[in-house]
């Protein structure tokens, strides 16, 4: 297709007249686009489920020098959070829960500037190591 300035006032309202029909066959499949930006996709937000489950409204949020956790505006508290949760889940699976134990063990959880990264899984090395790459 021709650059519009070299197109004759004819071949503009030809053109015009093509892209509004297809303008209208869109409008008529009723199309419900989401154009916004910054959404998950489901595979993330599935990702992301496990920390659903770290802290429950049971929990003491309130760390050592006495900062209420629950301010997300800094980061003071929230590893002692971290630390407390764990603390409390392997309370919560002492005596039976040895997988579970083990993980908690090798539980992760480091600061780094304005970031906490805590991990439970059985290989939070490579996650952490991931973790520290992505806040270089």
């Amino acid at each position: 297709m021709k650059p519009y300035a070299e197109m004759s006032k004819e071949e503009l309202t030809a053109l015009r007249r093509e892209l509004k029909a297809k303008y209208h066959e869109f409008q008529t499949r009723d199309l419900k686009l989401d154009m916004s930006r910054g959404k998950p996709s489901v595979d993330q937000l599935d990702l992301s489920m496990g920390m659903m489950d770290v802290l429950s409204s049971d929990d003491d949020l309130t760390c050592e020098d006495g900062t209420d956790c629950r301010n997300y505006g800094v980061l003071d508290g929230l590893k002692d959070a971290a630390e407390n949760r764990v603390q409390s889940q392997e309370k919560a699976f002492d005596g039976y829960g040895t997988n579970q134990m083990k993980l908690l063990a090798n539980a992760v959880i480091e600061t780094k500037g304005n970031y906490l990264f805590y991990c439970v899984a059985e290989n939070p090395g490579k996650y952490e190591e991931v973790f520290r790459h992505a806040v270089q």
